[in-house]
């Protein structure tokens, strides 16, 4: 198989990030891989800083182990993308440094839904520098009703009321929501002169949002989707169906062009993922979240052994 290296020392697989519409990919370069953990949201970082450096000798391995707590929330997308990436990582490290003097031993805690940091706000100047090129005066914001869908509001309306734009209305999606609950939602809409929306949702209220959407005649000509980077990151793990439904939407994102190498490591880390996540649709992909979360816990592995411990 060769030796292995962290995603961020493939140097071709740089990190980009750009607009796109639709099905398009079209970005501008930002960088390499190396640049990931500079640009990762702090949400991702957080994982893995919760490190207790009282180690614990190992007599078996005579590695010195730094204890490492991962808090996800194993019910989303997100946490699961991260739990595998983050073993995967630490698998890989430890193979292809079989006699280092440490070894990072995770703890991974379910935050059970709650989250612990605000969603990343650095995307919204260049969601409201968009709406602006545009011209639109007005947009409403759709989001659901969890902290992962309201923290990045005040952030949002801060930027779009910097650049003279409009929030006339809020749709707040419960977690509760039907399938009835959304089409209601999105007539309302539809009776409104506003016809630019925001979007801010995990991957499953995203599904259903814009599969009902398309149903009800909201993906055609004259209504505008911005959707945040949230939810543009988790792009590939959505049904194929609702991302033909999502044609014409607009997003910001990072965008990793495709290689052999990153083929090949995608292939590896579904297989974990569908070991840690047996009873999972097929359609959940690697994301620029899960190789962010990759390159996190390869580089504080790498950190603890350079580190190391006086003894």
């Amino acid at each position: 198989m060769g030796s292995l290296r962290p995603i961020w020392e493939l140097p071709a697989v740089p990190a980009m990030a750009g607009i796109f519409v639709g099905h398009g990919d079209g970005a501008c370069e930002a960088g390499d891989c190396r640049k990931y953990l500079e640009r990762a949201p702090p949400a991702i970082l957080f994982l893995l800083l919760i490190v207790d450096f009282g180690i614990a000798q190992n007599t078996t391995s005579k590695a010195d182990e730094f204890h490492v707590g991962v808090i996800l929330n194993l019910g989303s997308l997100v946490g699961k993308v991260a739990r595998t990436s983050v073993s995967l990582a630490l698998q890989d490290f430890y193979a292809v440094h079989p006699n280092y003097s440490t070894k990072l031993v995770l703890h991974i805690r379910d935050s059970m839904a709650s989250d612990i940091l605000a969603a990343s706000a650095a995307q919204v100047n260049s969601i409201a520098s968009l709406i602006q090129a545009y011209g639109w005066r007005q947009v409403v914001l759709v989001y659901e009703d969890t902290d992962y869908g309201r923290d990045i509001v005040p952030y949002l309306i801060d930027a779009l009321q910097d650049v003279d734009i409009c929030v006339p209305y809020r749709s707040v999606i419960p977690l509760s929501a039907t399938s009835e609950n959304i089409v209601q939602e999105l007539y309302k809409l539809m009776t409104m002169q506003t016809r630019v929306f925001i979007v801010h949702m995990s991957s499953t209220m995203t599904s259903l949002l814009f599969t009902k959407a398309q149903e009800v005649g909201m993906m055609n000509k004259g209504f505008v989707w911005i959707i945040t980077n949230g939810v543009a990151n988790i792009l590939e793990s959505l049904n194929p169906s609702v991302i033909e439904a999502m044609n014409g939407v607009i997003g910001v994102r990072h965008h990793v062009p495709k290689s052999q190498e990153l083929d090949n490591f995608s292939i590896k880390w579904s297989r974990m993922y569908q070991q840690d996540n047996p009873d999972e649709s097929p359609f959940n992909k690697l994301s620029i979240v899960g190789l962010w979360g990759y390159d996190a816990a390869w580089a504080l592995a790498q950190a603890a052994e350079r580190l190391g411990y006086p003894v």
